[in-house]
């Protein structure tokens, strides 16, 4: 389908305006910014959708980004809130603004910049994702691998982009070692989550000059998978570190509310695939060429803002999400169809025991051991840090001490030991 053209009515001399339509449904206006003054945009006769998103960005060749106010007009005016700068992901040319969704019986956007003086160039989208079709979800099948864990039903290209969201013609292809944890931050009353997807890939290509949606795969509130680049296609999601990671999206913003049963499970279900069918060890922290830092096998997005080699800071995946990411890692590891991916984690034979004791702890954690010998211990909290290590522990030691400062916050603790003959067994303790 073809958008009809906007009306833009020019109400101020703050703006002045162009337009430029890009093919059937990619719709770009052009305003320069200079002063303090208001504009209103007229929004008409787009196609029926159940939202509209609202993008922009300046290019870089600006002196700088304008600080700019928006409220949109429905039946009534809506309060003002700040057009927040794109900082979590890296534009070439581009300074992006964070893409926010729009009531679809928007009338008018308002307009409010800080920005005095030198005239910038202000490049914004209006994108109508239009309603989802009907379709069935299918599963798709992989004989590359052999692997005991199911992949899981994937709503693929054709299911969600309706075709209007064509993939990278030529995509960089990678063999993930890592799996990256995002939100989406962006948050939508619509349920038709196809369309936000679609959202997200306009954004993306559109307005951040991407080749093709930026995550690998995504998950809706309701625990549906989307596939977005797909299956060892290198993405654009961790801060200009994507060689060997696979971006999985959770749709939301886990800043401020929590994620949902359905989301978690089927993130769960993911890991534990990606995991099975790339022979990757969850519970791991292994080296990451590109970020050149040790990396939790499955981290959160922010796990890699300490790399010197990070051309972006975040808080995705909001704190609520990446707090569970420890647990959620701890039930998939003990996935029966996992037990064989990795000999090295949490094998112990018939006549070995390891034993922790107080569990809850207070302020101190006593390890026993029958029948092995130990020679190192990490330990981390619930947001993946590292809290406590030793790499050269005596291996003739039956038994391992631990002490906690009184300050240690209450939740879940990783206690993850080092055996003499390389194998890696973890433990969960928990601090009242």
């Amino acid at each position: 389908p073809i958008f009809q053209k906007l009306a833009l009515v020019l109400i101020s001399f703050c703006f002045s305006y162009t337009l430029l339509i890009c093919q059937e449904d990619k719709q770009v206006a052009s305003l320069n910014l200079s002063t303090e003054e208001n504009a209103i945009i007229e929004v008409e006769s787009l196609k029926e959708s159940p939202f509209l998103f609202f993008s922009a960005y300046v290019h870089k060749n600006q002196s700088s980004i304008p600080k700019i106010e928006l409220r949109s007009l429905d039946t009534a005016w809506s309060t003002w809130r700040k057009f927040e700068h794109f900082n979590e992901g890296h534009t070439v040319d581009r300074f992006s603004y964070q893409g926010i969704s729009l009531d679809k019986k928007t009338k008018q956007i308002e307009l409010r910049c800080s920005q005095a003086g030198e005239s910038i160039q202000f490049n914004y989208r209006i994108f109508a994702p239009g309603h989802t079709d009907a379709r069935n979800h299918h599963e798709e099948s992989d004989d590359r691998y052999n692997c005991d864990c199911p992949k899981p039903e994937v709503c693929g290209r054709d299911c969600w982009s309706m075709g209007v969201c064509p993939p990278d013609a030529t995509p960089n292809f990678t063999e993930p070692t890592h799996m990256i944890v995002h939100h989406s931050a962006g948050q939508t009353n619509s349920s038709d989550f196809a369309a936000v997807v679609r959202s997200y890939w306009d954004f993306h290509v559109n307005t951040n000059g991407w080749d093709d949606i930026g995550y690998n795969w995504l998950i809706d509130p309701n625990g549906v998978l989307y596939e977005g680049r797909g299956e060892s296609v290198q993405g654009a999601h961790f801060s200009c570190m994507n060689t060997n990671t696979v971006g999985i999206c959770v749709i939301g913003n886990y800043q401020d509310f929590e994620p949902g049963e359905g989301a978690l499970n089927m993130l769960k279900s993911f890991i534990s695939w990606e995991a099975c069918s790339k022979s990757i060890d969850i519970l791991a922290n292994d080296y990451h060429p590109n970020s050149d830092m040790n990396l939790n096998n499955v981290a959160g997005h922010r796990n890699g803002n300490v790399s010197a080699n990070a051309c972006s800071t975040t808080i995705c995946p909001g704190d609520n999400l990446f707090t569970k990411l420890l647990e959620v890692k701890l039930e998939v590891a003990e996935f029966d169809c996992l037990q064989d991916v990795n000999t090295n984690n949490n094998t112990l034979t018939i006549n070995e025991k390891i034993t922790l004791a107080p569990n809850p702890i207070k302020d101190h954690l006593n390890i026993s051991f029958d029948n092995l010998k130990v020679v190192g211990f990490l330990v981390y909290d619930q947001s993946a840090k590292l809290i406590k290590t030793n790499a050269s522990f005596n291996a003739d030691n039956e038994e391992l001490d631990l002490f906690f400062d009184s300050n240690l916050e209450a939740g879940v603790y990783l206690l993850r030991l080092k055996l003499s003959d390389q194998r890696f067994i973890t433990k969960k303790f928990i601090k009242h």
